[in-house]
């Protein structure tokens, strides 16, 4: 982080230098009157790229700056790498990782984001240095490269919300030149049924991956930011209290990004495969976003401090939940997440397979794992009041079918009985074995540190949950 804020502040200085001493300083000068560099042929440098913003429109006071902005673009995809590997590590490196949010965010911001264009089209080939249409090339590989530097670092400011609960400095609106095709579904302004709605933007349908998940994380913020506006809470709980119009919007958002992402090419669910992962990851954000939108566990988690015994304490913590047919959605999706291990097998999916799985699903599965704790634990101390739904019913016999394919599956777990008591009984059993199966798929070899605090803090608040329930049944 030192090195970095070093080599910023001598840009600087050097940039002051020069407006000081160059006696062309107040020229202006067009970046396209200098030819691109053939020292290396068919490499694109900084002179190509300054060449090429001048194409495009750019013009500075002079061609030194231009060049010094290509080697901001590289400090900032440099604090963005850093970043990407230092959000997920210690404690002390989490401090300095989330210290630099505000320099990229400054140094991003330097350049412009209003300027995004989504909409400049590859070359139809790659040509050689020498051919007439190199230019072409080397000016849509500049803009590509800043517009690609400027949206990862939205969406991972976006990521580091939802792990630490921080505002992400980055807003949608910001980059709304990118997204204006989309902005109906954003908003909820589009009009009609589900497949009216699809048919009027089949002519912009999400063809890119990468557009998927910057929308998915757009809609990720915009609940976000709803729960930061929203004061209101229902009594009791930690739900908020949403308008019916917002939970109508958002709703019908997230339905409506399901059904484009399933139509677009390339959106396998696979992690390996050959169209890349990004579909992958982007269906976790998608049950990030059910999830944070009908319960605010966000708070509750603690991943910052690198403790388990911390993390594990403020899952029982959490306020309780309030079950609502909202609710039942979100239990759904965190039901079939866990369904998916278990049916490709944990011991094989923990050894073989998670390590190539994102941080992105990490998150997730620790997200899933304390809903569905809290979940059954409501239900135990409110069913004598409220029996079960028909949804309820059928997540908590889907959880048994998942639990009785699994290595924890106990008798005890499935009952025939109408009675409260044995119900209560049988969910309570049902709640210690899904966290310790949810622990067992971080029992793999990560990359990061935070993925092994996760499946630490897990499995410490299942032993708690079996001490707890020994001692009910003694």
């Amino acid at each position: 982080m030192a090195l970095v804020l070093r080599q910023i502040q001598r840009r600087s200085s050097n940039e002051q230098d020069r407006e000081t001493s160059s006696p062309s300083a107040t020229q202006p000068q067009n970046l396209s009157n200098y030819p691109p560099s053939n020292i290396f042929p068919g490499l694109v440098t900084s002179d190509d790229c300054s060449n090429a913003l001048g194409q495009m429109g750019f013009i500075t006071h002079r061609r030194t700056k231009e060049v010094d902005w290509h080697g901001q673009l590289q400090t900032c995809q440099a604090i963005l790498a850093l970043m990407v590997m230092g959000t997920w590590g210690t404690r002390d490196v989490v401090r300095e990782i989330l210290a630099l949010q505000s320099v990229l965010a400054i140094l991003v911001r330097e350049d412009g984001l209003s300027n995004l264009d989504d909409d400049v089209p590859p070359p139809q080939h790659c040509v050689h240095a020498g051919d007439p249409d190199r230019t072409s090339w080397v000016t849509w590989a500049c803009a590509e490269s800043r517009k690609r530097t400027k949206l990862l670092t939205y969406c991972f400011f976006n990521l580091q919300a939802v792990a630490y609960n921080i505002t992400p400095l980055i807003t949608t609106a910001e980059i709304s030149s990118v997204i204006r095709k989309y902005r109906g579904l954003l908003s909820g302004q589009l009009c009609g049924s589900l497949p009216t709605q699809k048919r009027s933007l089949k002519f912009k349908s999400i063809r890119v991956s990468s557009r998927n998940y910057i929308l998915i994380s757009a809609l990720l913020q915009r609940i976000f930011s709803l729960r930061l506006s929203t004061t209101g809470t229902i009594p009791g709980t930690n739900l908020l209290d949403f308008r019916p119009d917002e939970i109508d919007i958002l709703s019908h958002a997230l339905q409506l990004w399901q059904a484009l992402r399933k139509e677009a090419p390339g959106s396998s669910l696979d992690p390996q495969s050959p169209s890349g992962p990004v579909a992958f990851n982007s269906s976790a954000l998608l049950r990030l976003a059910w999830i944070r939108f009908h319960s605010d566990l966000g708070p509750c988690r603690s991943l910052w401090s690198r403790d388990p015994l911390l993390i594990a304490a403020s899952f029982r913590s959490c306020p309780p939940l309030q079950r609502s047919p909202r609710l039942s959605h979100a239990i759904l999706q965190a039901a079939h997440a866990l369904s998916i291990p278990v049916r490709l097998g944990i011991n094989f999916v923990a050894r073989t397979q998670t390590f190539s799985w994102s941080i992105q699903h990490s998150l997730c599965n620790l997200k899933c794992a304390i809903l569905l704790d809290r979940w059954l634990g409501e239900i135990v101390l409110t069913l004598p009041q409220h029996p079960l739904t028909t949804e309820e019913i059928n997540i908590i016999n889907l959880l048994r079918g998942v639990i009785r394919e699994s290595d924890l599956y106990v008798p005890e777990i499935i009952t025939d009985s109408t009675a409260i008591e044995c119900q209560q009984r049988s969910i309570r059993y049902l709640r210690v074995a899904v966290i310790p199966l949810w622990a067992m798929i971080y029992d793999g070899i990560h990359v990061f540190d935070v993925v092994s605090t996760i499946g630490s803090s897990l499995k410490v608040h299942a032993q708690r949950l079996e001490e707890k329930q020994a001692l009910a049944s003694e």
